[in-house]
């Protein structure tokens, strides 16, 4: 995590203290810094530490409350599995993968309503006419799917009405 000093006292030539503030403004004081970590690890800059600068480093409790701040970790090679190091850019790329998969979903969804929906409406309306027309007309000659074409046709072209064309109630 990146954090900025916003005190420093440097009690030797390995050894600092340091009052920090996180990007979330959240302040840790009197956080140790070590040039060199019990493991052997080398505080990146350690030298050149002064108040106001950004540094990147893994913040550390111990048990009795006191707080440490080491070199941020770095993979290294040959160590984790195939994808070690190359996490961000796998996961972005399955995430890109995923909203394109759920946008096609969805547009095939919608497709899918209106196929279904004008269908079903149509042959509603077909049936209501050709039966309306009957009673009036006995020589109606229009045949079932004469009319069913003619609704799924309407239906399907006007489809699309966006909510300012016709409102819903007057």
């Amino acid at each position: 995590m990146k954090y900025k000093i916003i005190y420093l006292d440097k009690k030797s030539a390995d050894w600092a203290i340091v009052s920090l503030v996180n990007e979330d403004k959240i302040e840790s004081l009197e956080v140790s810094i070590n040039k060199t970590s019990k493991k052997g690890e080398v505080f990146p800059n350690f030298d050149k530490l002064a108040v106001g600068q950004e540094i990147e480093g893994e913040l550390w409790q111990s048990t009795v409350g006191k707080e440490y701040l080491f070199p941020p970790r770095v993979a290294k090679a040959g160590q984790g599995g195939t994808y070690k190091g190359q996490v961000g850019r796998v996961v972005k790329e399955a995430q890109e993968r995923k909203e394109a998969s759920i946008s096609l979903s969805q547009d095939r969804k919608e497709w899918g309503i209106k196929v279904s929906s004008t269908f079903g409406k149509a042959c509603e309306f077909a049936v209501a006419e050709w039966q309306e027309q009957k009673k009036v007309d006995p020589t109606f000659s229009a045949t079932l799917e004469k009319l069913f074409e003619k609704w799924r046709e309407y239906l399907w072209m006007n489809y699309d009405v966006g909510e300012t064309q016709y409102p819903p109630f007057k």
